[in-house]
């Protein structure tokens, strides 16, 4: 093994660079590389397959130190282990040489079984981050590929779903984008916007069970009977996915997609902070699927839709967001001659393009409102307790 192991030395100094090949050569039976200039040294890193160099800190026009720093810097040569060798006292130049990326430090004069040790220490060393890389990109590899087996399974999970429930892929889709900017502006953690939104992407999947007959007809004509039979749908969701580890805590999200912000909903009668905020933005998202089931409706009827259920089916915080998020993130034209920004950025003399309400619902003041100093300080001082969680937007011109 110890053959298939290169070692450069770097001095300027022939007699030094032969003594320290002699040491290494024997016993270790190193194959040993000689280089007198940095430039050399260079050279001879970018030919061969060097697993440590060993470097002289005084040489002529190019020092220990710039060729470390070369070394170091080159994304093909930086994993070679580089071994400065100085005087005993030379401390400063230790620092600044691990500073610049020298792996260790051989103090001359040196004595020949502590250069051999500290060499084979050094390519122990190598060895083992060679390992470790190895490892990572197998696990990086393994994660890759189930990744893709985790994709297909949810690519067959989704035509299942198109195919028994009409409509849904579009649904979901429209699910998808609300529950992601909902998360975002709720300041959820990223790995948990991602979970909502895959818990959006199959919410429907419950449903594949239902008859057709039922699948297919209007949220607004169920029967009694048969709009408890659709209640069920979140549970069975849970139990069709429980056998896939990934969607352990997705399964969670489904379950209580149709609770009731005041407790009345299903299946556990879970009420505000004990449902899932997850779930919660969920609940929105099967609102709207359900008032608008019988036929297409506007904007303003789906809100007015919404403000009715705020705070018995729906979170309030949410219904403010669903406001902003259909009445300006959906209608991108609304911004024309508009701004957002925060709410450390009023000033006086601007004018208000939307109501401005806290995350509580409390509406401090209507749009078209001509901002004052007691205005803003009303809306900084509301803002510590009860924090306002929509965008702000102005008038261009004040």
């Amino acid at each position: 093994m110890a053959k298939d192991i290169s070692i450069l030395v770097v001095d300027d100094d022939a007699s030094q660079v032969e003594l320290i090949a002699e040491v290494l050569e024997q016993p270790a039976g190193y194959r040993i590389l000689q280089a007198q200039s940095a430039s050399e040294a260079m050279n001879i890193a970018r030919k061969e397959d060097l697993s440590l160099i060993i470097s002289d800190y005084y040489m002529p026009e190019e020092d220990g130190f710039s060729l470390c720093t070369q070394i170091k810097r080159d994304p093909l040569l930086c994993h070679i282990m580089f071994v400065l060798l100085t005087g005993a006292t030379e401390v400063e130049k230790k620092v600044k040489g691990f500073d610049l990326g020298a792996d260790d430090y051989i103090t001359k004069p040196f004595h020949a079984d502590e250069l051999r040790a500290r060499v084979k220490a050094m390519l122990r060393l190598r060895f083992l981050q060679e390992e470790l890389e190895d490892d990572k990109q197998e696990l990086s590899n393994l994660y890759h590929e189930l990744e893709k087996s985790f994709e297909g399974i949810l690519a067959v999970l989704t035509d299942l779903i198109g195919l028994r429930v009409p409509n849904a892929p579009l649904r979901a889709q429209r699910a998808v984008d609300l529950v992601r900017w909902m998360g975002d502006r709720l300041g959820l953690a990223p790995v948990q916007v991602d979970e909502v939104a895959l818990a959006a992407r199959i919410h429907e999947i419950g449903k594949i069970q239902l008859p057709d007959n039922l699948i297919r007809k209007p949220l607004a004509e169920l029967s009694e009977q048969e709009r408890t039979a659709l209640n069920h749908f979140p549970v069975v969701s849970q139990t069709i996915i429980s056998g896939i580890p990934r969607l352990q805590e997705v399964g969670v999200i489904l379950k209580h997609q149709l609770e009731n912000f005041d407790g009345s909903g299903f299946p556990d009668h879970l009420s505000m902070e004990q449902i899932p905020m997850a779930s919660r933005l969920l609940r929105v998202a099967n609102f709207i699927e359900q008032v608008t089931s019988a036929g297409p409706m506007t904007m303003e009827q789906i809100l007015e839709q919404t403000i009715h259920v705020r705070g018995t089916i729906l979170d309030p915080r949410i219904v403010q967001l669903l406001d902003e998020y259909l009445r300006i993130i959906q209608n991108p034209s609304w911004m024309e001659h508009k701004k957002q920004i925060s709410i450390y950025e009023l000033t006086e003399g601007m004018t208000l393009a939307n109501d401005l309400a806290t995350g509580k619902g409390t509406k401090l003041l209507p749009k078209n409102t001509r901002l004052s100093r007691a205005n803003i300080d009303r809306i900084l001082a509301h803002n510590q307790f009860d924090p306002i969680i929509n965008n702000v937007y102005v008038f261009d011109s004040p």
